[in-house]
């Protein structure tokens, strides 16, 4: 598994890392499970500590997001010297696997859709 995370580690008491999904330009995230309200969650946390200060302030930010769009911020937590934000799991491949490497053209009616709902 990548990142500071193995299956099955606890976190804040509460979620349950049962996957690695990816890792951004500054966190690592991971399939988990809410164990309190029995649920699957994405937990972020930052790759270093110099990320955390900027790690915080997009929580904070995408707390206050509400869209359809947009996964929704459910917890923000610290444990053991570590942040971790929890959000929506989307479940899906995102863009780039499921789309872009697929195709070398692309519909332009098609990427107006997609833009539109971005």
């Amino acid at each position: 598994m990548n990142g500071p995370h193995n299956i099955n580690d606890e976190i804040g008491s509460r979620y349950l890392v049962e996957g690695f999904i990816g890792e951004g330009g500054m966190q690592y995230v991971y399939r988990a499970r809410d164990t309190l309200l029995d649920r699957y969650v994405a937990l972020k946390t930052p790759k270093n500590m110099s990320a955390e200060k900027r790690f915080h302030r997009s929580a904070v930010v995408s707390a206050q997001i509400n869209h359809p769009h947009v996964a929704k911020t459910l917890d923000y937590i610290e444990t053991k010297d570590r942040y971790y934000l929890i959000e929506e799991l989307i479940e899906g491949e995102d863009l780039a696997k499921s789309l872009i490497a697929k195709s070398y053209h692309l519909d332009p009616y098609l990427v107006a859709k997609i833009f539109y709902h971005l």
